[in-house]
């Protein structure tokens, strides 16, 4: 009888934990790592399959303030691992920013979750 409990108290805690694991928004890395002229900047974002990346490659809100660059990608979250079935892949999405002139330039990339109802947060990177 204990020995039942046991499992099904694993089970559970197994279980509970399992959407955490697959809820992720990974850093975003930037492609090509050192931007050649007249190259376009990218970012690439991959997110695990509860958390899902909702804005394709040209749904992105990209601003430019001198040399920081900010793109806001926005996404989804799910709290029950029915639910969870996002995720863009192994590769992620990539978002292209633009051209811009050689410098040095800071991004800023923010994970904004939309209609979520228990997490909703953003994630700056």
């Amino acid at each position: 009888m204990l020995w039942s409990l046991v499992r099904v108290v694993t089970l559970f805690l197994v279980l509970s934990l399992a959407t955490q694991a697959l809820a992720f928004v990974d850093p975003p890395i930037a492609e090509p790592a050192v931007v050649g002229s007249g190259q376009i900047a990218n970012v690439r974002m991959r997110a695990g399959i509860c958390d899902g990346l909702a804005d394709g490659p040209s749904e992105t809100d990209v601003t430019v303030d001198g040399t920081v660059i900010t793109i806001v990608v926005d996404g989804y979250h799910a709290d029950d691992l029915i639910l969870c079935g996002f995720g863009p892949g192994a590769n992620g999405i990539l978002y292209p920013l633009d051209v811009f002139p050689a410098g040095d330039y800071t991004v800023n990339a923010i994970f904004r979750y939309v209609g979520c109802t228990k997490h909703c947060c953003r994630g700056n990177f």
